[in-house]
């Protein structure tokens, strides 16, 4: 586990006593004590529709390599305006309604994890209340196969996540939430039918900053948000309704060394920005 979440995510562990006082999770339904750790004994595989953990005040689970089966339930579920921890060590979460559901103003730390062929990846019951809604920080995760989107939360800080073949969508965070990424690739997304009709995003946040960005080739507008800062990245390949659609933004994007084919004007739709290789007027 790295330590990029700070002290955030490694004191929760030490100051539990990981390993000597976790306690053991070996089948769903459990719900872990405030402040303590819990750790996988095995795969656990679920009835449908059952919450496979619940994390109480502060706690934190550790899936120990092994995977969380919830068909039409939720792997695992953090209490309201409460800050839980999610640690994969290579595990996974498949096949429930939402991999990891936060309730109102939840903080998640999550890392090392893939969660696979849900209905959503991670989703926020306030996911569209940016700025005292839920948070979420990731490292190295990976979320695929969701029918809706893959992250849907109101504020997302973000290293090294992979985001891909989500049809529903892929982050999605408040319209006021603020997106950090470093490392963030989010490619091959919103291709369902409901994208085509309604239009969804690679990524759609209030403001993006980021460094180390690919978004490429997903069915809908690459990034979508009122200022987009990024370096070092690319975003090409994107579109929308068959028109191409790099980067849509109601303020000029600040890019340095990025490649990208169209930058689009959201207020002024006739006007690209001008500062990708294909926009009108250059």
């Amino acid at each position: 586990m790295k330590a990029w979440f700070g002290f955030a995510l490694a004191a929760t562990v030490i100051a539990s006593g990981l390993p000597a006082a976790a306690l053991d999770v070996s089948t769903c339904g459990q719900t872990l004590p405030a402040r303590s750790v819990g750790v996988l004994t095995g795969d656990l595989v679920c009835a449908p529709g059952e919450t496979a953990v619940r994390l109480g005040v502060n706690s934190t689970l550790d899936l120990n390599g092994y995977d969380i089966v919830a068909p039409d339930g939720w792997g695992v579920w953090c209490e309201p305006g409460r800050r839980c921890t999610v640690i994969g060590n290579g595990g996974e979460i498949r096949d429930a309604n939402a991999g990891v559901y936060l309730q109102n103003r939840a903080q998640l730390y999550i890392s090392d994890i893939a969660v696979r062929d849900c209905d959503s990846g991670i989703l926020a019951e306030d996911w569209h209340n940016g700025r005292k809604g839920s948070k979420v920080w990731l490292e190295d995760v990976l979320v695929t196969g969701s029918s809706d989107a893959a992250i849907r939360v109101g504020r997302v800080t973000a290293k090294d996540v992979t985001l891909i073949d989500n049809s529903g969508g892929g982050l999605i965070a408040s319209w006021i939430g603020k997106v950090r990424a470093t490392g963030l690739t989010v490619t091959g997304n919103a291709t369902s039918a409901t994208c085509q009709t309604v239009g969804c995003e690679g990524i759609e946040s209030g403001s993006f900053t980021g460094k180390n960005v690919v978004v490429t080739d997903n069915d809908g507008v690459g990034i979508r948000s009122k200022l987009v800062r990024l370096k070092d990245s690319t975003v090409t390949g994107n579109s929308r309704a068959g028109s191409a659609v790099d980067l849509l933004t109601n303020e000029m994007p600040r890019l340095l060394r990025v490649i990208c084919n169209r930058a689009a004007n959201f207020t002024d739709p006739g006007n690209d920005w001008g500062v990708c290789q294909f926009d009108n007027g250059l």
